[in-house]
């Protein structure tokens, strides 16, 4: 077997909260993260060396890609002398906060490992996938999970109950790094933290009421967009139970019931904004 191809899923931060942060400057957080049916599609061919190709002009294809930094990754601790041709055809909006560029690198590492029929453990793909960033070890996982510390403590839970989920993103992207800065900034106030355990109750109870009351991200506070206050009016006037932004943003999430609420919902929006997805929740 010489080439493969992976799909990496997108994903949303039903909860996001910072419950501090460590002396190296990393944030401890508190998330309840999704992976939905929003896919990049890659394809690795065995090479001689690391090389990358991308069908969006907006991403880079030089080492600063994490899915490049992946491969190096996963080459260094293997120990093998090969490479990769990595060919990926971009779905999910970039600096959105749905983590593209983790579900990338994620996909290539899982992927290098059948293609070259190494033994890693699961355990060892997130130990290098968490240099690579918080996000990674979730992305190789998958689902519906709670995760804390700087995203390597990792638990399962039930997967998310039948629901449709729209995604809208401003044009103006944004920084990951610039959004944590900006939130380290803000002045002492009295932010809407989310309800972990409530989100998770109600993720077992498949109670979106109680989703919608308990769900909250606690960087929208950090992030002044105009956009972000209107796609979410957009969704509550369709019949979203509960609208926000997911991870740091810029895209927003609403979460639906009813399929053509949802539909009826993106048309509306894809009026204003051209990134605009209807999905449905992953499981594991």
């Amino acid at each position: 077997m010489n080439c493969i191809k992976i799909k990496a899923p997108a994903k949303l931060n039903l909860s996001l909260d910072i419950t501090g942060q460590r002396e190296d400057g990393y944030h401890l957080l508190e998330m309840v993260m999704q992976t939905i049916h929003l896919y990049d599609q890659i394809t690795l061919e065995k090479s001689n060396e690391i090389s990358l190709e991308c069908d969006c002009p907006d991403i880079p294809c030089n080492g600063k890609n994490l899915a490049v930094k992946a491969a190096k990754a996963f080459f260094h601790a293997t120990h093998l002398d090969g490479g990769v041709k990595i060919t990926l055809q971009k779905r999910i909006p970039h600096g959105a906060g749905m983590g593209g560029g983790s579900s990338d690198a994620a996909a290539v590492l899982k992927g290098l490992n059948r293609l070259y029929h190494t033994p890693l453990s699961t355990k060892q793909l997130d130990k290098i996938g968490l240099k690579l960033g918080a996000d990674v070890p979730f992305c190789l996982h998958g689902g519906t999970m709670l995760v804390t510390g700087i995203g390597e403590n990792l638990l399962e839970l039930q997967d998310m109950f039948p629901c449709w989920f729209v995604v809208a993103k401003p044009e103006q992207g944004l920084s990951t790094v610039e959004v944590y800065q900006a939130y380290d900034a803000l002045e002492e106030q009295q932010m809407i933290r989310p309800k972990t355990n409530g989100v998770i109750q109600a993720i077992y109870e498949k109670d979106l009421e109680t989703l919608s009351r308990s769900m909250a991200n606690v960087l929208e506070y950090a992030v002044p967009l105009q956009e972000i206050a209107e796609i979410r009016q957009t969704m509550h006037q369709h019949g979203a139970y509960i609208a926000q932004m997911t991870g740091s943003g810029s895209a927003v999430f609403g979460i639906f019931e009813q399929e053509e609420d949802a539909k009826e919902c993106a048309v509306s929006l894809s009026q204003t904004y051209q990134q605009v997805y209807v999905c449905k929740p992953c499981k594991k």
